[in-house]
């Protein structure tokens, strides 16, 4: 405009700091919301109790410095004679949901399947469960990662994942061992 001076100012302090406030807060209020909701689904998809009634439940007790496992004889029942039992030795079938019902005896352990990037803290006097299922065969570690005393380095075990018809020859022998061995006990 003709003979019009351009004004220059700082602005309106206040409110524009307000402002900006204000929409800064509502971008991050949406956005962490969002990934909450995200992170929710995923977190219940991990966490969701499978609901298959082929799961094998197995138990294992932890131990300084053992992994104590037990699985339920023929009779399908924990806590039974015909309870089948192994240290450190951990079988299962591939492609079977597997659940494991954890205690600990004495201190706090961590069962952790590095290859399978899952870890499960077990407490003394709670019973803690974790689910999974295997998707391919082969022998990996099972550690301890919380350190439970001197001898926490020799905390280890051997998850061996079988074909379905493998795992039941192992455990019908298994089964055969204790009779055996009772027998010869008696």
């Amino acid at each position: 405009r003709p003979g019009h001076r351009a004004v220059y100012t700082h602005g309106n302090r206040w409110p524009h700091l307000f402002l900006s406030s204000v929409l800064a807060l509502c971008v991050f209020f949406f956005i962490d919301m969002k990934i909450a909701h995200l992170s929710a689904q995923v977190w219940d998809e991990l966490r969701e109790k499978p609901s298959l009634g082929n799961t094998l439940h197995i138990q294992i007790l932890a131990q300084q410095f053992a992994w104590n496992i037990q699985y339920a004889g023929p009779d399908g029942k924990f806590q039974t004679r015909d309870d089948i039992q192994t240290m450190n030795q951990l079988h299962i079938p591939v492609h079977r949901p597997i659940e494991l019902e954890m205690q600990s005896k004495d201190v706090i352990h961590s069962f952790c399947l590095p290859n399978f990037r899952t870890k499960q803290d077990i407490v003394p006097g709670m019973t803690t469960r974790l689910w999974f299922e295997a998707t391919e065969t082969g022998q990996f570690e099972i550690a301890c990662a919380e350190l439970c005393g001197l001898g926490h380095y020799r905390m280890r075990g051997i998850l061996t994942i079988q074909e379905k018809q493998d795992f039941d020859a192992w455990l019908k022998k298994k089964g055969s061992e204790k009779n055996v061995k009772k027998e010869e006990d008696e």
